[in-house]
């Protein structure tokens, strides 16, 4: 498993085929915002819907993280791009991003 967080953003991240890539975040769902995939090759595959874990479990409101995971498929170089949220607002800036250049090698 390869781990990545914010401070990862603007880097370039090398894997091999089957390897797994877990994109940990700062989140706090309860303003509205979410992070989303706004880009991803094809030689990524999102295993899952992210998960949230509160940094203060039992207390409204808390933030915390937001953990991505995708599977390397075959080589090649891509981009991959969350964006900071909120769903309903189609046209609006994120409010963050995050970005990375993976190289999948076989």
């Amino acid at each position: 498993m390869i781990r990545v967080s914010e401070k990862d953003s603007g880097r370039t991240v090398g894997m091999k085929t089957g390897d797994v890539l877990e994109v940990t975040l700062p989140a706090n769902p309860t303003t509205g915002y979410v992070w989303a995939v706004a880009e991803c090759g094809e030689n990524l595959k999102q295993l899952s819907e992210p998960e949230f874990e509160s940094a203060s479990p039992g207390l409204p409101g808390a933030g915390g993280k937001e953990t991505f995971r995708f599977q390397a498929l075959q080589p090649a170089k891509t981009v991959l791009k969350l964006a900071y949220r909120r769903p309903w607002e189609k046209n609006a800036r994120p409010a963050a991003t995050f970005e990375i250049t993976v190289r999948v090698r076989s």
